[in-house]
């Protein structure tokens, strides 16, 4: 039983860092475009 609850951490752990690892930068470029589709919108007004 140990070793399966082990198993599903770790499972679990994975997961967590594929969304960081991928989900993070994601986001970032995300709200980066965002601020700078907001810049240019502001320039134009």
């Amino acid at each position: 039983a140990l070793i399966e609850s082990i198993k599903s951490t770790v499972k679990y752990i994975n997961a967590f860092i594929l969304v960081v690892f991928i989900g993070y930068p994601l986001a970032l470029m995300c709200f980066y475009s965002l601020q700078h589709n907001y810049i240019n919108v502001s320039i134009i007004i």
